[in-house]
């Protein structure tokens, strides 16, 4: 137990600079702006409340829509690579953003317009400023899920199997937490500085994150390493498994069906993904209006949209406990004991009893 124990917390510390520190430095840059977006959008741009949604929502969209050719191009470049690609897209879009808000800030003064046309030159130019900031969120998007597959791909090359719940919660953890200081930061910025230093941070702190990948993550080798430790036999393996973990009738429609085990597993895991992922990612549009109907400060809507992530990291230590106890399925790899066995759960290799040959008297 003590050498286990030393092993998983060389291999946490060994994850410090490549993986836990560019995740919370990312997440921090990503929620600088959840208070500061939706506000700035209102009475900067004067955008309604459906453009908001709209804008806000463009980040989700790009990321949904890349993330089945993210995995492609990954398996092309590499981990290192697109977790570079990615923090470098994000980081000039981030900047893009930073342009609006300079540009913007101060420049429309939507009460003192003195006719039509001057209402209609400054509708021209908040209909600009909305468009680069949807188009920067959606470009956003592709490059977070880009680095976040990148990262994952990284993790499952490296990482021995029974500590990847371990690594992965302590990985979510950083994520709220970021997630808890980044809105009340931006909020402070917007309230102290205007929206425009809010996105200005936002550029710097991408900034950090490509300095980070580019100096922290090795280069080249986890692609090979996966490739060489797996091979077809055990891959083959792995997705029976995960058919068995479906259920008996996921495991039948898998075998009349001929489909992939992988896709089982998706029907199985994406509703309830996706319903959790609807309600937490509406808070980022409806808190922030919610708060100002209330006629809160910035500083006080941050305050309350890291709240609601706060909440969010009181649950993060214990996501990671049951990883070692599940990734064997039947086997529990913490205590290394053998279940009573089925036909279709064989034991581990390492546990078959091998008898010695008995040779009759002569």
């Amino acid at each position: 137990m003590p050498d286990e124990s030393t092993s998983v917390s060389a291999t946490l510390r060994a994850l410090v600079v490549p993986i836990y520190i560019p995740a919370f430095v990312l997440t921090v840059t990503q929620a600088l702006v959840i208070p500061v977006l939706p506000i700035f959008l209102k009475y900067d741009l004067a955008a309604e409340e459906a453009t908001i949604g709209t804008v806000v929502s463009m980040q989700g969209l790009g990321s949904f829509l890349s993330a089945g050719f993210n995995g492609v191009l990954i398996g092309l470049i590499g981990e290192r690579s697109g977790m570079l690609s990615g923090s470098v897209l994000g980081c000039v879009c981030y900047g893009a953003c930073a342009l609006v808000a300079l540009a913007v800030g101060g420049a429309m003064d939507w009460g003192s317009g003195s006719g039509g046309e001057d209402d209609e030159r400054e509708g021209l130019k908040s209909g600009w400023a909305i468009g680069v900031l949807a188009t920067a969120r959606l470009s956003t998007g592709v490059g977070l899920s880009l680095f976040q597959i990148a990262r994952q791909s990284w993790v499952a090359a490296v990482v021995p199997k029974e500590r990847r719940g371990r690594v992965n919660s302590l990985v979510g953890g950083c994520a709220r937490l970021a997630n808890t200081l980044g809105p009340v930061v931006g909020g402070l910025l917007m309230n102290m500085h205007g929206a425009s230093a809010a996105f200005t941070a936002q550029t710097v702190l991408g900034c950090v994150v490509v300095w980070v990948v580019a100096c922290g993550v090795p280069a080249g080798g986890a692609a090979a390493r996966k490739v060489a430790a797996t091979s077809s036999g055990e891959r083959g393996k792995e997705q029976g498994a995960a058919a068995n973990n479906n259920g008996p009738c996921a495991a039948a429609i898998v075998r009349w069906c001929g489909l992939p085990a992988w896709l089982m597993s998706l029907l199985a895991v994406a509703p309830i993904g996706f319903n959790f992922a609807f309600v937490r990612s509406a808070r980022q549009f409806l808190i922030p209006l919610k708060a100002d109907l209330l006629q809160l400060s910035p500083a006080a809507i941050g305050a309350v949209t890291a709240a609601s992530f706060a909440c969010d990291s009181l649950c993060f230590p214990a996501a990671g406990a049951p990883g070692p106890t599940i990734a064997g399925g039947a086997y529990h790899s913490t205590t290394h004991q053998p279940h009573p066995a089925s036909p279709s759960t064989p034991s581990p290799p390492h546990l078959h009893q091998h008898p010695t040959p008995t040779h009759p008297n002569p």
